[in-house]
This record gives C-alpha cells, structure tokens and sequence, in this order.
C-alpha cells in the first residue's frame, strides 16, 4: 500500500511538472480525480489522470506506461466532451464533479472549468432533467438486457452483465440527484443509501446486483418483461 501511494505522489508530481515544462502554451488543464483524489485508493489502484489540449501538439502529452505491474493512462479529453459529461450525457461524472486540477493554463481556463462545475450542479438539481437522464439509461440498461440473453460466451455474458448493473446503477444516482464519487467495492454501499431512500422503486436493480452467479442472473432475468427492464423506474 505505501509502495503504491509513494508510485503514485511520485507521478503525480511528474506529470505536473511534465505539463508545466514542456505544455504550458498547449494545454488547458489537467486533472487527476478517482481513488487518488476521493482517499479510497489502495495497493492496487492507479492514478486517473486526463488532460484538456489548446492545441494540436498539446495531445502529444498522452501516453500509456506500467509502473510496478500496475498500468497508468494519460489521455486528452475535449472541452465538448467536458460539457457533455457536466450535461449527465456520460458516465465519467467524478471527472468533473470531484477533479483535482494539478495544473492550469490560464486563468480563462479555470475559469471555464469552474463554469463546468456549476454546470453538473445545476443539472443535478434540476429534476425534470435528472428523470429525463435516468430514464435513458434505463432504456439503454433495457436495450443491453436484451443483447444479454442471446451472447453466445460466458465472458460476453458478464461483460454486459456489467454494463447492465452500471448503466442502472447511473440511472438510481442521477434519479436522486446524485452520482458515484467511487466505484467497484464501494459502490454496494453507495446504493444502499440511495435504495434506502428509494422505496420499491429500484427492487429490479438490486436482483441485478445481489447475483452472484451468471446463471442465477439469466434466471432471475427471465421473470422480468422488457418493458420492466426498460422503464424500470416506473412502472415498479
């Protein structure tokens, strides 16, 4: 674990640097945001880390490594993209919401993120808009619960299996005005508030989540009509 924290301060401080020296006049922003930033990372987690390029050189700063076994990814994310994620039109809402920014280009460019943030907060609150989101990722988690039940492999089975459980669990957080700061182990308890909160609403999710065995899941599927899948939320 202190190996891991020491690998990733260290590269933090790197890519910071990195971008100071050799991108100050090409890059907007980077962020770092996940494990690092929310305090949940562990011996096995990596630093999430993008940045934003004001110009086309400023994409060269994307790069890919292992360190010590554990694979990193620097990538570059547009500001369309940005504004798309602060609409709750993707599922990467930490990026914007909870991003530590290790180094900024202007003040312009602060600026505009900040206005990003504002953006996502006033979204969230708005709850025609929020039911409006949550009601297609439940179309979507319907559209994947039909892919499942004809996937010829295991492994593709639990892959969109996986998609499912994510693509409702989105769907609960933003129904509740919220989104998941962290992900994986933690993301069980994260739902127990929201269900607690959400009465009955969001009993399909949790046959979803509490399968632990594929097979029991397809079972479990088969009792359910598209329709349920789909629009989920409601009709419960």
């Amino acid at each position: 674990m202190e190996r891991r924290k020491e690998i990733n301060g260290r590269l933090v401080r790197w890519i910071a640097e990195k971008a100071e020296r050799e991108y100050a006049e090409d890059i907007s922003l980077v962020l770092i945001y996940g494990s690092y930033v929310n305090g949940t990372a562990n011996s096995r987690s990596d630093v999430d880390c993008c940045f934003i390029p004001k110009t086309e050189r400023g994409y060269e700063m994307a790069t890919g490594f292992i360190l010590e076994g554990m694979g990193y990814d620097i990538f570059p994310m547009s500001w369309e993209r940005i504004e798309r994620i602060a609409c709750l039109r993707e599922n990467l809402t930490p990026l914007v919401g909870d991003a530590e920014i290790i180094f900024c280009g202007s003040a312009e460019d602060m600026a505009r993120f900040q206005g990003m943030q504002e953006k996502l907060q006033c979204c969230l609150a708005d709850g025609a808009y929020v039911r409006e989101i949550a009601e297609e990722r439940c179309r979507e988690a319907g559209r994947l619960c039909g892919m499942l039940e004809h996937v010829r492999t295991e492994t593709e089975a639990w892959k969109l299996a996986g998609m499912v459980i994510m693509t409702l669990a989105d769907a609960v957080a933003v129904f509740h005005h919220r989104y998941f700061r962290r992900i994986r182990g933690s993301m069980k308890w994260q739902m127990i508030e929201l269900k607690n909160t959400g009465q009955r609403k969001w009993r399909l999710y949790w046959i979803y989540i509490s399968s632990s065995r594929l097979c029991c899941l397809r079972k479990k599927m088969q009792g359910h009509s598209m329709q349920e899948k789909t629009d989920v939320m409601w009709n419960i």
